[in-house]
């Protein structure tokens, strides 16, 4: 057992003193490189089977602009979630591409990328996207998933650059 006294205690302040006036440039160059990681990047979690991997790492106001890349986006509507929820999907149309919409099956440039739905599990009525060319500056972001509320719902529809959170990397 140890006695915490007046002495023992002043030593341990002293101590800690001088450890921090020996280290003070390692604890502070922590500390602004948190600071600036925190200002660029974000760690995302996805909690649906639609992507692969759990984890993401989020590059934030990072344009992403290529097929194939993970966007991140803030969610605008309020008919399944609120209005600052954000999503996770893989850019599948990029401006100048072509949205056409045959039945309810969906295809940008020829390819398809899945049968819109007609309701939710909810049973909310769902509606296609509008068929037509994707404006300069938006993108078409799905999931394999057949469940995904992705860019095939008029609900979610194109994604503006005003919603884009950030570009978004497999962690695992």
């Amino acid at each position: 057992m140890r006695i915490i006294t007046p002495t023992s205690t002043r030593l341990v302040i002293v101590g800690l003193g001088q450890h921090l006036r020996r280290r003070w440039p390692r604890y502070a160059a922590g500390v602004v490189l948190f600071g600036w990681c925190s200002l660029h990047y974000r760690l995302g979690i996805n909690h649906s089977a639609s992507l692969p991997g759990r984890l993401y790492l989020i590059e934030l106001n990072v344009q992403p602009r290529r097929n194939g890349e993970l966007v991140v986006f803030r969610w605008q509507r309020n008919a399944f979630f609120r209005p600052d929820r954000l999503f996770l999907k893989e850019i599948r149309g990029i401006a100048g591409q072509r949205i056409d919409v045959v039945g309810r099956n969906v295809y940008v440039n020829g390819k398809f990328q899945g049968v819109a739905k007609t309701a939710s599990r909810r049973g909310t009525p769902l509606t296609p996207v509008a068929a037509g060319t994707i404006p300069c500056g938006y993108l078409y972001v799905g999931t394999a998933h057949p469940d995904s509320l992705d860019s095939r719902y008029a609900v979610t529809g194109l994604i503006g650059p005003d919603r884009i959170v950030g570009r978004a990397h497999v962690l695992f």
